[in-house]
C-alpha cells in the first residue's frame, strides 16, 4: 500500500516538474507572459496620442500572441512575431519622439521589452531586434546664447545689480 502511494506521488511530482512552464519575459526582475507585457505596452494613453497605424500593428501582434498557447515557444518565438513586436514597439517609440513626451509605462516603445523577448526565446537564428531613431530627430538640444547676447546680458545684469545696491545704500 505504501509503495503504490509512493509511486503515485512520485509520478505526480515528476509530471508537475516536467509540465511546460509559461513563456515569460523578465523585465526589471518581474516575470510577465508576453501577452501581459504587451498589454501593458499598448494601454491607452501610454504613448500619448497613439497613431491609428500603431494601434493596428500592436493589436495585430497582441492577437497573434493571444492565439498561441502561452507554453508553446515554437508559436511565440517565430521571426514573424519578433518582427511584429519590433514594429509595434518602433511605432510607439516614434510616437513618443514626435510628441516629445515620456512614456507613462516603461514598456511603451521599449527596447527593454524587445531585449527580454529575444533573451527568452533564446534562438540563434532569431532576428536582431532594436529600436531606431527617426531620420528627422535632431536629439536633445542644449540651447546656448551666442557671445554678443551673453555680453549684453552680463552688462544688463551688472547695471541692475549696481542700481539695486545704490538704491539700498541711499535709503534714509
Amino acid at each position: 500500500m505504501r509503495f503504490s502511494t509512493l509511486i503515485v506521488a512520485s509520478a505526480l511530482l515528476v509530471s508537475q516538474a516536467l509540465a511546460a512552464a509559461k513563456f515569460n519575459v523578465t523585465i526589471n526582475n518581474a516575470n510577465n507572459t508576453i501577452v501581459q507585457a504587451l498589454e501593458q505596452s499598448v494601454e491607452p494613453g501610454g504613448a500619448g496620442t497613439v497613431p491609428a497605424n500603431c494601434t493596428q500593428q500592436c493589436q495585430s501582434i497582441l492577437t497573434t500572441f493571444k492565439a498561441c498557447d502561452q507554453t508553446d515557444v515554437s508559436c511565440i518565438c517565430t521571426n514573424n512575431t519578433a518582427i511584429g513586436l519590433e514594429n509595434c514597439q518602433q511605432c510607439l517609440f516614434t510616437a513618443l519622439l514626435v510628441q516629445n513626451i515620456r512614456p507613462s509605462n516603461p514598456l511603451v516603445g521599449s527596447a527593454t521589452l524587445l531585449s527580454a523577448f529575444s533573451t527568452s526565446c533564446n534562438k540563434t537564428d532569431f532576428p536582431k531586434l532594436a529600436l531606431n531613431l527617426t531620420a528627422d530627430w535632431d536629439g536633445p538640444q542644449s540651447l546656448h546664447l551666442n557671445s554678443p547676447i551673453n555680453i549684453i546680458a552680463v552688462i544688463a545684469a551688472a547695471i541692475i545689480g549696481m542700481s539695486s545696491f545704490y538704491i539700498l545704500w541711499n535709503i534714509e
